[in-house]
């Protein structure tokens, strides 16, 4: 469903799966998950990280 462009709600509805569930597997996947504005902890400065 997500290679076809299913929305995390659809999928949620049609499979009774968590929104974790489908992001491990979006991961699995592709390689990536929907927090394309996360931040790595190696690319944050020492003071954002404390």
């Amino acid at each position: 469903m997500l290679e076809r462009g299913y929305s995390h709600p659809q999928i949620m509805k049609d499979c009774h799966v968590s929104p974790n569930n489908i992001s491990s597997v979006k991961k699995k996947i592709f390689g990536t998950t929907d927090d394309n504005n996360s931040i790595q902890p190696s690319q944050t400065s020492k003071e954002t990280q404390a």
